[in-house]
């Protein structure tokens, strides 16, 4: 039986050494480029090629994220950095970009990759889709439950790769715009500035009355950390291949932490146990990191078990309250152990953390205080009495975790063989359970005259291997009686075989195998220049019916029902589609395994280069709708690197005018803060509207569809003014998305577009 990955994350040196160190069976990391986390340390290519050399050492594979979009004026140094990687070593890349993916497929045929969770992979069709491409593992949404990965996995040959312990994100991965609508920093390039994590407030509007819903918190998109710790054989149970830790942002000693927990939950699993978690553990893991606990959509938890409004950083653990304030101190009666070093944070109006740097206990300075102890702490801030400390660091429980995986005291074992006959070359084999060493020396043993050297003395001296990452299981001597062997000979014959047997693991290069980038691509350009909208309402759809737009994208399927028999409207697939649909011909579709035949793709495939366009019209898409993130100048690259690539030119729809739908994701603040019983509330199918504001007094307009949440920006996207350099550019279609627009306001923008198209 294979067993199950432990996927740990590695955002420096140290963190990987402490992943490792603590049982990880695979790490992955970022290099400097093309990674999705900007902002972690990353890996420099000395570093890497260090990296990658101490992973493969302890049998452990590196996976790199290259998982941004690329734009056409990158694609070069993408390939030079995946080939540089390629020699370096590294199993397999985790990537994003569709068009990238399969560029890659195709030129480096034996690459491993894997489907990050941002390319949204989350139904039957996409899967296969993957396959036949020639991915191998695809990273699921953490949306998904074991119920579903278990019904997915009997349908699929796909590895199957899920998180299990870390940060969550509130969107679905990959199709959050809202850190780029914010503050121009793209979650899909690799910045996410944590919009989520924001304040906000829930607004409800009825009739012109507002009310603001109480939503226990200042954060109601911020989720908890997710912790599956006592739950791992059922994840196990359900099919998956490799169990992912998030964290490439953590310091290395929560990497420690949480990778030595699940290795032990696993490892009870496959013992035929369950693992009994300790308090302690989980007194350990919240005073490393933690946001409160979750078990995620995984395990089931939805609502306010799902989230945490209170705050959105570290919440620590609580070592008492606030119990006298004096000139210049406080104090409190700990319910925790604290010493010298430790970080604390006082929950008061205004936040206030510090490092203990005296404590005072009986009118002592001392260096640690246990629990029920009276202490007091130097303070020169306003706090209230019963206002809650915590504990936000534990140097106590740091330094004892550094000891986890600074003392290297993970061994791989060993089989070894050593034959000296006399007058005969001494020879000595070693084998780790894949490779296999056998190393003659030119030294040849003898009759003994004196002392002869007797198989114990040749076992001391083989297992005097030093700070090595081996230790000799078993080591089978065949020896002549009386025999004399060089204690020299014995120790340079394993220092050759050990020598020998790194260079196999650390320096397994693989050999770069390219083919051409061949893709057959249809002709599908376009001679018209044609305005399209996307509609919700029948209002909306009058406006367009009367206004004479050449195509109309219809949301609703009950209002699809209705007006289907138009040549005009198109249906609008959902792009969260988690079961089996009918293909749909002449459909605008949003994820890969809803790509066909005369097929138009949305924008939320993400397509950012002429690679991704390529690919779409390669398997029927006649319209490919670009990006919201694509810059002017990407538009020009894509449209003349494709002529290049394929004689013929691409048919590109562009969005010029609506809300923009900044995340999508099926957590409801309406079930979880105003259906007080939790019960199915059917309260988005009210007349009521709902919005979150933010600290600058924007709303973003909410919308429900199938207990999903969508938060649009709330400004609206307006290009008139680019929509003469658009059709210069090669755009034949664009889009005009209509969210809560009423039949007067959609006609007035019609109107101005259409005007603006005929002029030009």
């Amino acid at each position: 039986m294979k067993k199950v990955e432990l996927l740990a994350p590695a955002g420096s040196i140290e963190a990987l050494e402490a992943a490792i160190m603590c049982g990880a069976d695979a790490v992955y990391l970022g290099g400097n480029k093309f990674g999705a986390r900007a902002f972690a340390a990353n890996f420099n290519d000395e570093e890497m090629i260090k990296a990658v050399k101490y992973a493969h050492q302890y049998d452990v594979k590196v996976y790199v994220t290259v998982n941004t979009l690329i734009y056409d004026d990158e694609v070069n140094s993408f390939i030079d950095y995946i080939t540089f990687l390629i020699k370096t070593g590294v199993d397999a890349f985790i990537i994003q970009d569709i068009g990238m993916a399969n560029l890659l497929l195709k030129v480096f045929p034996n690459i491993e990759l894997h489907a990050s969770t941002q390319m949204h992979i989350h139904n039957i069709e996409s899967l296969n889709r993957l396959q036949e491409m020639g991915v191998k593992r695809v990273v699921l949404p953490r949306e998904y439950s074991v119920e579903k990965i278990k019904s997915l996995k009997k349908e699929s040959d796909l590895e199957f790769e899920v998180f299990v312990h870390g940060a969550l994100c509130v969107s679905y991965s990959g199709q959050c715009l809202m850190s780029y609508l914010i503050g121009g920093r793209s979650g899909n390039r690799g910045e996410c500035a944590g919009s989520c994590r924001l304040p906000y407030k829930l607004v409800e509007v009825n009739d012109d009355k507002e009310r603001i819903i109480d939503a226990l918190g200042k954060y109601p998109l911020s989720t908890k950390d997710l912790y599956t710790l006592d739950s791992i054989d059922k994840i196990i149970d359900a099919g998956v291949n490799s169990l992912k830790i998030e964290g490439r942002m953590k310091r290395p000693e929560y990497v420690a932490l949480v990778t030595t927990l699940y290795r032990k939950a696993i490892d009870a699993y496959y013992e035929g146990t369950k693992y009994q978690v300790k308090e302690q553990d989980i007194v350990d893991l919240k005073k490393m990191f933690n946001r409160g606990f979750t078990r995620g959509h995984i395990l089931g938890d939805k609502g306010k078990l799902l989230m945490n409004p209170l705050r959105p950083n570290h919440m620590g653990v609580s070592i008492g309250k606030v119990t006298n304030i004096s000139k210049n101190k406080i104090t409190i009666k700990l319910t925790d152990d604290i010493s010298i070093g430790d970080g604390i944070r006082v929950i008061s109006n205004k936040d206030i953390g510090f490092t203990i740097t005296k404590i005072y206990k009986n009118n002592e300075i001392v260096k640690s205080a246990n629990k029920n102890d009276i202490v007091s702490f130097d303070f020169n801030n306003t706090v209230k009495i019963g206002d809650e400390v915590v504990k936000t660091t534990d140097i106590k429980l740091i330094n004892h975790i550094k000891e986890l995986y600074k003392n290297n005291n993970r061994k791989i074992e060993l089989v070894g063989r050593f034959t000296a006959h006399n007058n005969q070359e001494i020879t000595f084999s070693i084998n780790d359970g894949t490779n296999t060493v056998t190393i003659t020396s030119d030294v040849k043993a003898s009759i003994a005259l004196n002392n002869p050297t007797t198989k114990d003395i040749i076992i001391e001296k083989i297992n005097k291997i030093g700070n090595t990452p081996y230790i000799f299981k078993n080591i089978d001597i065949d020896i002549d009686d009386n025999i004399f062997i060089p204690l020299t000979a014995i120790n340079n014959i394993k220092r050759t075989a050990i020598d020998k047997l790194d260079d196999i693991k650390i320096n397994k290069a693989s050999n770069i195998i390219t083919n051409s980038y061949d893709l057959k691509v249809p002709n599908v350009e376009q001679d018209k220049v044609l305005l399209k909208t996307k509609v919700r309402t029948l209002d909306q759809y009058q406006a367009c019916i009367d206004h004479n737009v050449d195509i109309i994208y219809i949301e609703s399927t009950e209002l699809y029902n209705l007006v289907k028999d138009n040549n005009k409207v198109i249906l609008c697939l959902s792009r969260v589609r988690k079961n089996k649909t009918n293909k749909n011909d002449n459909a605008l579709v949003g994820d890969i395994g809803s790509v066909s035949n005369n097929t138009i793709t949305d924008y939320s495939l993400n397509i950012a280069n002429s690679y991704s366009v390529a690919f779409m019209h390669s398997l029927g898409a006649t319209t490919v709708t670009l990006s919201y993130e694509i810059g002017k100048n990407n538009i020009n690259r894509i449209m003349s690197n494709y002529f290049n690539q394929f004689n013929s030119k691409p048919n590109l729809e562009m969005i010029v005018y609506g809300r923009i739908e900044a995340m999508i994701t099926e957590y409801c603040p309406l079930y979880t803060y105003i259906d007080k019983d939790n019960e199915t509330c059917g309260l988005c199918k009210s007349k009521k509207k709902y919005y979150l504001r933010d600290r600058f007094n924007n709303d973003y307009l909410l919308t429900f569809n199938n207990c999903m949440m969508s938060i649009y920006d709330y400004k609206k996207l307006n290009l008139i003014n680019d929509i003469n350099f658009l059709i210069k550019s090669g755009i034949k279609n664009f889009r005009l998305n209509f969210i809560d627009e009423n039949y007067e306001e959609a006609t007035k923008v019609i109107k101005v577009f259409k005007e603006q198209i005929k002029i030009r």
